[in-house]
């Protein structure tokens, strides 16, 4: 399972799926492991790979089983949570949506994403947290987190420094996992954080623009007076918040003219050769940081699997 990918351009890291629940806890945690690389040079002598969604799962189980274990050894409680589906589409389409079967079904995905939203607000972990006093809260997620001044840096493709602190049950998860902690989150920053700058590059073509522009002229000829896919999302975000079943039908029929454009339009056939072009280009830069994660994550699967074996 992938993280979400934001329309926007600013950075979002694919992250550990640790089901803590307030906002805060929960953004960090969301750069901190999970996304589709693999690990060292060979598993039983094969190559390292891409892993497949649910290998990935399994290593993102594996990561809330230790972080259960260590908080334990601390003395306090977190509940391992297994992963949760997304059914977001904002991976799937992160300029125009453009598959009108998906649109009419799940809209922008809105309810799916609520969905899993009230899951984890519901959580034990959420509910735990909620349950402390402020100072107990920040002790709690200093000893999940890491804290104080001893950390990790690394400079994203967007020019950014994250950091990430060396200590902490979520650094013990990692290094039980992956080993050199500093390598792992070097490349994992790195490789997470690709899309806002190949997203980038694509909305500067010359090309997209134009694109946009015809699009925007089918929309309107249907009904929809919007200049940019992003409007046509909000506005479905908007209805959809207003009222979440007059929303729903709102945010389908937005995303299903939206798909219809796309096609009738050159945005989709646009947006896919430059989302490639463009995507090649930036991989190739960052190729040895690819590389590095998907050697990580792929010797980690081994050890996962031995880990959700013990449970």
């Amino acid at each position: 399972m992938c993280c979400p990918v934001q329309r926007g351009l600013g950075a979002v890291s694919h992250g550990s799926r640790a089901a803590v629940g307030l906002a805060l806890v929960g953004a960090l945690l969301l750069g901190a492991g999970c996304s589709r690389g693999g690990g060292s040079p060979a598993l039983h002598g094969t190559p390292a790979r891409e892993l497949t969604s649910a290998e990935a799962d399994t290593v993102a189980w594996a990561e809330e089983i230790l972080l259960s274990r260590c908080m334990s050894r601390k003395g306090l409680r977190y509940e391992a949570t297994k992963p949760l589906a997304s059914a977001s589409t904002e991976i799937d389409f992160p300029y125009v949506v453009d598959d009108p079967d998906r649109a009419r079904t799940h809209g922008y995905g809105l309810a799916d994403q609520r969905a899993i939203r009230q899951a984890k607000d519901s959580s034990v972990n959420q509910r735990q947290l909620l349950s402390l006093t402020a100072d107990q809260r920040a002790s709690y997620v200093g000893t999940l987190l890491g804290a104080g001044p001893d950390v990790l840096r690394a400079k994203i493709p967007t020019g950014q420094v994250i950091t990430r602190s060396k200590n902490g049950c979520l650094a013990d998860a990692h290094r039980q996992l992956y080993g050199d902690v500093a390598t792992w989150f070097q490349a994992n920053a790195v490789a997470s954080n690709l899309r806002p700058v190949i997203g980038k590059r694509v909305r500067e073509d010359r090309g997209y623009p134009a694109a946009v522009s015809a699009w925007s002229a089918c929309m309107g000829q249907l009904g929809h007076p919007v200049r940019h896919p992003d409007e046509a999302r909000q506005q479905a975000i908007s209805a959809y918040e207003a009222d979440p079943v007059a929303g729903s039908a709102r945010e389908k029929e937005l995303a299903t003219a939206e798909s219809r454009c796309a096609r009738q339009t050159d945005l989709a056939a646009v947006t896919t050769r430059l989302d490639q072009e463009y995507g090649d280009e930036v991989r190739a830069k960052y190729q040895r940081e690819l590389s590095v994660r998907r050697e990580l994550r792929w010797s980690a699967l081994t050890r996962a699997r031995q880990i959700t074996r013990q449970g």
